[in-house]
């Protein structure tokens, strides 16, 4: 897999979010989640569905919404768990 960051500004909103983009992976079976401390974010994470590139691989797209909390970037971290990628998971700290 091949992840690809995509950092839009929400100015105004009061949120940020973090998109992340994984494309070029094969087969399709694919979990891709954002933590904090070390346990998934739950409720705050929108997934699209995985899309068929034209050179057969596939991409997916996740996104998560940073609270008005003060929750900064670098305490997300990005995992990507594939077959291509053995037992250790693709993990970026953002």
């Amino acid at each position: 897999p091949s992840p690809q960051c995509i950092w839009p500004s929400s100015q105004g909103l009061g949120t940020d979010q973090l998109i992340r983009h994984v494309t070029g992976f094969f087969p399709c079976s694919i979990t891709v989640t954002w933590e904090q401390r070390d346990q998934v974010t739950l409720g705050k994470q929108l997934t699209s569905s995985i899309q068929l590139n034209e050179d057969r691989t596939f991409q997916i797209q996740v996104s998560i919404e940073q609270g008005q909390e003060g929750v900064g970037p670098a305490e997300h971290v990005f995992v990507v768990r594939h077959s291509s990628l053995g037992d250790a998971p693709l993990r970026v700290t953002w």
